[in-house]
């Protein structure tokens, strides 16, 4: 794992959000500069000129407590099977085991459960989740900042057109602000650009230390709406300190959007779970597939989309020669890939599609494949790559994913790189990786060195470094104002 930081002297004070509202003639109205966990009260927060954080948020026990915002995955009780989630779990997982003195809470959309008392999961992960009562109570009981909410959730969806229901963005907004004012977070943790805009509309949420981790760039892919440009080029200017899962992905959005970091730009490529993803016997894992045991097993793993390209896969195959196609075989994994069932395009191709698979059981995929085929037109890190890597098999990757950029994929070593993911480039690659050879105990070595606690101990350090120089920053300030 390899990690990368710049740093920039400019000062975070020069960076707040813009004064002056019609709003502000309702009473009571909150301020978007003051503190969320301190509204209403008489006596604020201490807070020192550029520092992001006050000095009495840190309980007595010195604790840093960081409050993430991201999905839950299926496995864990969530919706969502994205890359995404699973990256941001097993994050929340291994800083929940810290030996230091740091609290990592999860705020979870999608999880029902309790505001005030985080639901700890058997992993140790503690979520926040969401009620209709307590987002009632607190609607309620904050009359005015809901009303804020409700106008800026609207606000948003018009600008932006990423999200068309605003109840459901005011939802969110709502539990966001509910769980920064029930437990006093010193760090806020996002994991993708929409989350970060969501947060900056809430009031007194910027004040916070923000660290966010951008986890793919897609403002630039034309499979995507033309919005999520708007969307990265403007969670850019809000945020604060930012993470990256890889060098491609820091390098596309200086070279993208002309971005420079305000203050931190660190690169953590995401990690493996190395005790999941083992190497197993091959045969076997075919035997209990129903897979053909001799033809070339090509797998993807990912949900139906024009961006993950399953559809480019079955077209760059049907033209290759049929003699070629009979000793072939493609395997679909992730949601809603039975649709590619209707539209094989030879009948000498062998198709599987396989929706609903548990990740106890996506290891055998992975183990009965000869190669994971991957045609994204863009990708930020691609945790199926590593996790096929961990099994020992090779990947197929396009030179389009920012994952080629790190030391973890080496042509001919443990991966085929071919330029862009079109058709003729993949028949190309197809037919390298036929005759192709590779070591599956040396491929999984290449990993070897990833697991999620190396991770999430990079992480612990950055948070730590993050509080205790706004701490020290905010005191230097106090001391100042004792002198004047």
């Amino acid at each position: 794992m390899r990690v990368v930081t710049s740093a920039c002297t400019r000062p975070m004070s020069s960076h707040r959000p813009a004064r002056g509202s019609f709003l502000r003639a309702f009473s009571r109205m909150p301020d978007p500069d003051r503190c969320l966990c301190c509204s209403g009260s008489q006596t604020p927060c201490v807070e020192a000129p550029g520092t992001a954080t006050r000095q009495n948020h840190l309980n007595a026990a010195n604790r840093v407590v960081v409050l993430g915002f991201a999905h839950l995955p299926v496995d864990a009780g969530g919706r969502q099977t994205s890359g995404l989630s699973y990256a941001a779990y097993a994050i929340a997982e291994g800083l929940s085991k810290s030996t230091q003195e740091l609290e990592y809470l999860l705020c979870c959309t999608d999880v029902k459960g309790s505001l005030r008392s985080p639901l700890e999961l058997q992993s140790g992960v503690k979520v926040v989740g969401w009620s209709v009562l307590g987002l009632l109570a607190f609607f309620t009981l904050n009359p005015a900042l809901s009303l804020w909410l409700a106008l800026r959730a609207g606000e948003y969806c018009l600008r932006y057109r990423h999200e068309r229901n605003p109840i459901r963005v005011f939802a969110k907004m709502l539990l966001f602000a509910a769980a920064i004012r029930h437990h006093h977070p010193d760090i806020l943790h996002i994991h993708d650009a929409p989350r970060t805009l969501l947060l900056a509309r809430i009031p007194g949420a910027r004040r916070k230390l923000w660290v966010t981790t951008v986890h793919l760039v897609i403002g630039f892919d034309r499979n995507r709406p033309r919005s999520c440009r708007k969307i990265e080029r403007d969670a850019l200017r809000v945020g604060q300190h930012f993470v990256f899962v890889s060098e491609g992905t820091r390098n596309q959005l200086v070279s993208g959007y002309g971005w420079v970091p305000k203050h931190t730009a660190t690169v953590i490529t995401n990690g493996v779970d190395l005790a999941r993803f083992v190497m197993l016997d091959r045969a076997k894992c075919r035997d209990r597939l129903h897979l053909p045991v001799d033809k070339i097993v090509f797998l993807t793993v990912g949900s139906l989309s024009a961006r993950k390209g399953q559809e480019r896969i079955l077209a760059s195959f049907a033209g290759l020669p049929e003699e070629v196609r009979s000793k072939l075989c493609c395997v679909f994994v992730g949601k809603e890939v039975s649709r590619l069932s209707a539209i094989v395009p030879a009948a000498t191709l062998e198709v599987h599609a396989h929706e609903h698979v548990p990740a106890e059981r996506l290891v055998e995929f992975y183990n009965a494949a000869d190669y994971h085929l991957s045609a994204s037109s863009s990708e930020g890190f691609g945790m199926v790559m590593t996790e096929s890597l961990a099994c020992g098999t090779p990947i197929v990757v396009p030179s389009t994913c920012d994952i080629v950029e790190e030391d973890v994929v080496m042509d001919g070593k443990n991966a085929i790189v071919y330029p862009a993911p079109t058709e003729e480039a993949i028949r190309e690659a197809v037919l390298r990786a036929m005759e192709a050879r590779f070591d599956r105990a040396a491929v999984r070595r290449t990993v070897a060195g990833m697991a999620w606690s190396s991770v999430s101990a990079v992480y612990e350090k950055l948070f730590g470094a993050l509080a205790r120089s706004s701490v020290s920053s905010a005191c230097e300030g106090i001391r100042r104002h004792a002198n004047l």
